[in-house]
């Protein structure tokens, strides 16, 4: 490559051109300077207030994440709770309904006994006595007279 200085592409097509730039280096370079000077420090500036602005969004993103993830953790507990607790009582419902169905079987089978042995005394003692068989056999003799007037 050639080690010649490049010349600037104005100066290439009118030679001219490049005195111009440099008349107007001397006449406006200090306010240039100054105008690529301050445009720097707000771009400094902006990429700061970016970076500040990015980080701070990231963390309040994170910051929202987390606490979201804690909300869904609680729920999934309550609900866990709620669930078991559920559970439970359904448990404990159905051991009240099999001691209270054990117990009216226990309670019923008992009776049918009483009612039985009450039943077979009665009979043993209407057979063993005669008499009341016969006040009985007069009652229903009258009974059904009675009802016989009655129908008249």
């Amino acid at each position: 490559m050639s080690d010649k200085p490049k010349k600037h592409t104005a100066e290439i097509i009118d030679p001219g051109l490049g005195e111009l730039d440099k008349v107007r280096n001397i006449l406006f370079g200090r306010q240039v300077k100054a105008y690529e000077e301050r445009f720097l420090e707000l771009e400094k500036s902006l990429n700061n207030m970016i970076t500040k602005l990015t980080s701070s969004v990231e963390s309040r993103l994170r910051d929202i994440e987390v606490d979201i993830d804690e909300r869904e953790k609680s729920i999934q507990r309550s609900l866990q709770d709620t669930d078991a607790n559920s559970s439970q009582e359904i448990s404990n419902i159905r051991s009240d309904m099999d001691s209270l169905t054990a117990a009216l079987g226990t309670d019923l089978a008992q009776t049918k006994g009483d009612l039985r042995s009450e039943l077979n005394k009665v009979n043993a003692k209407l057979s063993t006595d005669k008499t009341d068989r016969e006040s009985l056999a007069m009652m229903f003799d009258e009974m059904s007279m009675r009802l016989r007037n009655e129908d008249k």
